[in-house]
């Protein structure tokens, strides 16, 4: 018989010339050896369990590409962005995308309304992500689905430096609403 070398790994042993595995049995510290480089995974020295090291990735970073959720409370207003009014340079200061608005109307107005949701300059309305949408009816709606686009809304929206993510009536009254709204916010520049 030809000699062959051993790889071993604990009691895991692989005959190396000819890639039978000798035995199978791989024990908690051979995987522990096996699976740390000291630089970017370790071993703790007191609890002897896996860490990974902090090498300077901060959360911000790691969550770009999930975006972030913002929200709040629906207003019962009139008013030109009297609905929702978010301002963008208030929390980021920089150029994103809103890739997706849910509108939780928990409480229907008290006659027929509809609004406008959207991302533009301040002050008006617009309706880039809802338009026309019903709010005298109870429900979750998500920006995301076509049936709450109407005539002009659409799936994203540029919400730029000083843009405002808004809610505004657009026909009707808005007495009687009460309910929430959540918006994912992408920043694709760092992306």
């Amino acid at each position: 018989m030809a000699r062959s070398d051993r790889l071993e790994a604990g009691a895991f042993q692989v005959d190396t010339a000819t890639g039978t595995i000798l035995n199978q049995a791989v024990t908690a510290g051979s995987m522990k050896d096996a699976a740390t480089d000291q630089s970017s995974i370790g071993l703790n020295a007191s609890t002897k369990k896996l860490e990974v090291k902090d090498e300077g990735i901060s959360p911000a970073k790691v969550s770009y590409p999930q975006g972030r959720w913002i929200g709040g409370s629906l207003t019962a207003s009139d008013a030109a962005q009297g609905i929702l009014s978010y301002e963008n340079a208030r929390v980021v200061g920089k150029d994103l995308k809103c890739i997706r608005l849910i509108v939780d109307l928990q409480t229907p107005t008290t006659a027929a309304c509809t609004a406008d949701f959207g991302c533009g300059a301040g002050g008006g309305s617009t309706d880039t992500l809802m338009d026309g949408l019903d709010l005298s009816v109870a429900g979750v709606f998500d920006n995301l689905l076509a049936a709450n686009h109407g005539g002009n809304g659409g799936n994203t929206a540029d919400l730029d430096d000083t843009f405002f993510l808004s809610g505004s009536k657009a026909t009707g009254a808005t007495l009687g609403l009460a309910g929430y709204w959540a918006a994912l916010l992408l920043d694709v520049e760092n992306y």
